[in-house]
C-alpha cells in the first residue's frame, strides 16, 4: 500500500531498497506466470520423438497452471486425463484462464 510514510513507495519496493542496500539484490520473476492460466505441455512421445510418422497424434497435452516446483519447472493439470505433471517445456497462453465450466 502506498502511503506518504512510506515516500510513496509499495512495500514490495521499500523491501528490495532495504535487500539492494545489503548487496543482496532483487529476486527473479521472470518465470512467474498467473495461476490458472492455459498451457501447452509437450508429450513425452513428442519429446523423445517416438511416432514421429503418426503425424495426426497430439504432440501437446492442453492444461493449466497450478503451481511451480522450482525456478522453471511448472506444475500442470492436465483436465481431460484428470492428472497433474511437472514439466518444463511448456508454452502459456495469457489471455485464457480456467473458468470451470
Amino acid at each position: 500500500m502506498l502511503r506518504e510514510s512510506n515516500g510513496w513507495k509499495s512495500l514490495y519496493k521499500r523491501f528490495y531498497t532495504f535487500l539492494a542496500n545489503k548487496r543482496l539484490g532483487k529476486p527473479q520473476l521472470a518465470y512467474l506466470k498467473a495461476y490458472g492460466c492455459r498451457v501447452y505441455a509437450i508429450t513425452l512421445d513428442a519429446y523423445l520423438k517416438k511416432k514421429r510418422l503418426s503425424k495426426l497424434d497430439p504432440r501437446a497435452y492442453i492444461g493449466y497452471l497450478i503451481g511451480y516446483n522450482s525456478t522453471n519447472i511448472y506444475r500442470i493439470w492436465i483436465l481431460h486425463k484428470g492428472i497433474i505433471i511437472s514439466t518444463r517445456d511448456v508454452i502459456f497462453n495469457k489471455k485464457t484462464f480456467f473458468d470451470g465450466k
